[in-house]
């Protein structure tokens, strides 16, 4: 609830206080500590529940987030390489933009085009990682055109945001 209400102190608290107090019985959620943006506690957290369940893919992603947000590229990177050949596209889907984000930070170009290749199109990551790419081709022309495409998609997106945001703050119905 504090967490929803935009208090991350008062919920970070509350888990504190329910693992000093019922910490035996007490499963913590590896996604409580992502949400509550403890990055180094919940990277922990995927770490130490990956020994039970090494092929977990929630577990595996959660990983990949934080280590994306940490900017621990070549961890990130590693383990993208190693789970990659293993999952199936939909999995692929989802690692994409994490792994090509990894791949751009090490400069493994010929990865970040592999990993780029999977992103759906209609994104604006795949927007954003293909100007990348064209640039790092020097072909600023197509880099030019997927920047305006980017921007055109995040427009969509910030206006259906800002009109839901306001909607819901002064509860005005369509």
């Amino acid at each position: 609830i504090n967490n929803k209400l935009h208090q991350p102190e008062a919920a970070a608290g509350v888990l504190e206080y329910a693992m000093k107090n019922h910490g035996a019985e007490l499963k913590v959620k590896e996604r409580w500590y992502e949400k509550l943006h403890k990055w180094d506690k919940a990277l922990a957290a995927y770490q130490q529940a990956r020994e039970q369940r090494p092929d977990d893919m929630e577990l595996i992603m959660g990983q990949m987030r934080c280590l994306e947000v940490l900017g621990e590229w070549g961890q990130l990177y590693q383990l993208s390489t190693e789970t990659w050949p293993a999952v199936d596209d939909s999995v692929k889907t989802k690692m994409a933009p994490i792994a090509a984000a990894a791949a751009w930070g090490l400069g493994h170009w010929e990865s970040m085009e592999e990993y780029t290749r999977v992103i759906p199109r209609a994104t604006t990551d795949s927007a954003f990682y293909q100007a990348i790419l064209s640039i790092h081709h020097s072909d600023f022309h197509a880099a030019q055109l997927f920047i305006d495409k980017a921007r055109d998609l995040l427009d969509t997106e910030l206006t259906a945001l800002a009109g839901e945001s306001y909607s819901r703050a002064y509860g005005v119905s369509k």
